[in-house]
């Protein structure tokens, strides 16, 4: 994967999303996103997300990252 640099000119608001945990296509394992939402001066945005490693520090909390077993996180 490369790198990606970029500028947002001018935002309004910043949001960052709580982390998101579900389990993976086949069912084995559980993922973690987290989002962050950037609103423009002109309305217009930006969402990333971010899947996030197990020990990883979300952006919101300021703690790592936990995952639940594969049978508490809803199918």
């Amino acid at each position: 994967m490369s790198f990606i640099t970029t500028t947002l000119c001018i935002a309004n608001r910043v949001d960052v999303k709580p982390v998101k945990f579900c389990r993976s296509s086949d069912g084995s394992r559980v993922l973690a996103t987290q989002s962050i939402v950037v609103t423009l001066e002109d309305g217009k945005g930006l969402e990333l997300n971010i899947h996030l490693a197990e020990g990883t520090t979300p952006l919101a909390a300021g703690e790592a990252v936990v995952f639940p077993s594969v049978d508490e996180v809803m199918a």
